[in-house]
Formats: C-alpha cells, structure tokens, sequence
C-alpha cells in the first residue's frame, strides 16, 4: 500500500505546484499594486486633510494680500500695459489687430472690459499716459491679473499636497510662488503672463491627478482628469507660444508611462495598450487642439472692422473687413485700362520716359538700350501711367471690356504722350 500512496502522491505534485504558483502569482500582483501605491506617497490621513486646508488657504490669502495691495499705484500705463491694453480696446471696438500671441489671454482681458462697461475708446498710446485723466477702469483690467496669479498659489499647494508632501513642504512650495517677486509683479498689470502660469501650474496639478488614476484605467475620474490637462494644456499654448515646453514637459511623462504599459509585467494586451495610446492622443492632443483653434475662431468673428493689422493680411481678406479702404475703393481693371503700379513697401510707382540705357557703361558694361523702366514718388507725373494689354498681341479686340483677374498674365506698355 505504501508504494501505491507515494505513486498518489507523486501524481497529485503537479496540480498541487500549479494551484500553489498561482497563489504565488496572485500574491506578487498584490505586494507589486500595494507597493506601487506606497510608493505613489500621495495617501494623507483623513485627520489632517483640514490642517492642509487650513495651511493652503493662509499661503492664499497671503498671496492674494500682497498682490492686490496698492494695485491701483501707479494709475498710468506700465510697460507692456501698453500693447496688451491696447488690444483689449481693439476687440471691444471689434478692430483688427495683428500680434504675435494667441489670442486666449488677450480676450479674458477684453471680457474683462467688457462686464465693467469699457467702450475701448482709449488705445493706450504710451507708457505713463494717465488712466484717472483718461477715466479708464484699470483697477478691474488689473484684478485679472491678481485673480489668476492668486489661484496659481493654491494650485502649487494642492499639486504638492497630491505628491504626498507634509505640510511644511506643501506650505513653502506655495510660498515661493506667493512672494515671487516677478510674479508677483506680473499679476498686478495688465499683462498675458499670470495667465500664462497658472495654466502651466493647471497642467500639472492635472496631470498628476490623471497619474494617480492609473489603477483605475478608463474609469469617468480617469477621463476627466485626462481632459482637464488638455484644457490646462490647450490654455497655455493658446495664450503665448512658449507654452510648446509645457506640452514638451507633460508629453515626455506620457511617454514614459506609455513605455512602462509595454512592460509583460503589466499583463496588458496590445488592443488594451492601442486604447490607451489613443486616449491620450485624443485627450492630451486633439482636444486641446480644437480649443486652440476656437479662440482663433472668436477672435476672427470678434474682430470684423477694418484696423492696423489689416497690411499683415491678405487682399481677399482684407475685403471681408467692414470699412476696409481695399474694398472701398477696389475697382474693377479691364483690358487696354490705364493703371499706376505703386511698391508696397516703398510706395514708389513704376515710372518711364522716353530715354534709353547707354550702350555701353565707364566700367565696360554694355546693355540693350532698352528703354529706361524705373521708379518715382512723383505721383503726377504721367510717365507713370501703364496700359494693360492682353498676353498674345492681336486678340485687342477680342480683350476689349474684359476683366482682368487674379493669376492672368498680361503685358504692360508705357503711356507716354
């Protein structure tokens, strides 16, 4: 019976090692998921969750205090003031303007504006001009600057805080940013770059948010929170281009964690891993891509009259501008019409007379003697006047009355009398 026992025995090892590998397995999934959340140091106990609130609201209120103390010194305009005053009056007039920013920030300033009942009468011509003089609401075109340079302190504070950091660390973090002495100065004028950072503290806080949902994958906090730094990201980029290093920043974490879903010890199927790819393009990319292009969209159908940028534009849109001088006093030209050609950028017009170039030049050159063909400011002179003829020579009549259009090629000959 002994020898039957231990043949038993033998059969029932494999299951028996089996059952006991997976319950070695299940366990190193268990101690790998609690070791990552250990590791994540971002559980605070329920008990001092009020002690962090109360320490995020006082670096708040400090950091509140010291920006909008004496926010209404000096009461003239100040430094880029200038510029981004300046547009904010343009979009309330709905004049067009060109500049280099995107237009997210500019428009906050100019709702702004246009809640407390600013016309955009005054175009902040120079620095020191005075806004009392002027009677300009500057104090509120200003808060603008000191709400959103506030709220970047407690975004620092909670960002730290969802690291897992203590108090202290938390409560110094914030206060850097607080008593800045830049920033602080940044958000008492009326300038893009308050906005600008707490966009870039709101991409951060995000994104650490949407890290500490990877447990949850596809989850409804897990999609928001990927959202949300689209938006904080799509805010950064859409108020001034050296946001791009934000979504360098951000982009590169995606990276990483993408690069550790490949890992085999993750489990994870490549239809799983594609999912997960294409979320985070769609969120982190596409998402933030439209809402670029929708205040590019409100800033056109904001801006509808003719102003100083019209000259960065082209003709065809320069036309679809209410009181544009290009369509007010475009005219149609015709084939054998008598026209002025001016430089643009000279303002010079295309000028000829009945003199040749020389034959030959003191320095050896030699030309065709063609006749002279250059350019004069002398706006009556009539050796700037040029008839339009059509390309083949022959078909005049058939040319007659007919319009000539954008891309046709034609000949020009000189009207001299």
């Amino acid at each position: 019976m002994a020898p039957k026992a231990k043949h038993a025995k033998k059969q029932a090892s494999p299951e028996v090692e089996k059952k006991q590998s997976e319950k070695s397995n299940l366990d190193d999934i268990d101690v790998l998921v609690s070791s990552s959340k250990a590791t994540t140091n971002s559980t605070i106990s329920p008990e001092m969750e009020k002690w962090y609130r109360v320490a995020n609201l006082t670096i708040t209120a400090l950091a509140f205090l010291v920006r909008f103390t004496f926010v209404w010194f000096p009461s003239e305009i100040v430094f880029d003031e200038v510029h981004f005053g300046k547009f904010a009056s343009y979009y309330l007039e709905r004049t067009y303007f060109f500049d280099l920013h995107p237009p997210f920030a500019k428009l906050l300033i100019a709702l702004v504006g246009y809640l407390v009942g600013y016309d955009g009468r005054f175009k902040f011509d120079n620095i020191g001009d005075s806004y009392i003089d002027n009677s300009i609401p500057y104090i509120p075109l200003r808060c603008l600057s000191v709400i959103t340079g506030t709220l970047t302190v407690p975004l620092m504070f909670s960002t730290l805080q969802e690291c897992g950091y203590s108090i202290p660390t938390c409560f110094f973090g914030a206060a850097i940013v607080a008593f800045d002495n830049a920033h602080v100065i940044d958000s008492r004028l009326i300038l893009l770059d308050a906005t600008l950072i707490i966009s870039v503290a709101a991409s951060i806080y995000c994104y650490v948010r949407f890290v500490k949902q990877r447990h949850n994958p596809f989850s409804f906090n897990w999609y928001k929170w990927l959202f949300l730094t689209g938006a904080a990201l799509s805010c950064v980029i859409s108020t001034k281009y050296v946001g791009v290093f934000t979504f360098m920043c951000v982009g590169t974490a995606v990276i990483w964690d993408l690069w550790t879903l490949l890992d085999i010890k993750k489990g994870l199927t490549i239809r799983i891993f594609i999912k997960h790819f294409y979320a985070r393009f769609l969120g982190l990319i596409v998402y933030p891509f439209a809402l670029y292009l929708f205040w590019f969209y409100l800033h056109f159908a904001i801006l509808t009259k003719s102003g100083p940028g019209d000259s960065f534009m082209s003709a065809d849109f320069q036309e679809t501008l209410g009181d544009s001088p290009l369509a007010r006093e475009a005219k149609e030209v015709q084939y054998h019409d008598i026209i002025t050609i001016k430089h643009k950028d000279t303002g010079c017009l295309l000028h000829s007379h009945p003199y040749r170039y020389p034959l030959r030049y003191d320095d050896g050159r030699i030309s065709s003697q063609g006749q002279q063909v250059t350019c004069m400011h002398d706006f009556t002179d009539t050796n700037n006047h040029w008839e339009i003829l059509p390309p083949v020579a022959g078909s005049d009549s058939k040319a007659l009355g007919r319009v000539v259009k954008q891309g046709d090629t034609f000949r020009l000959r000189h009207n001299s009398k």
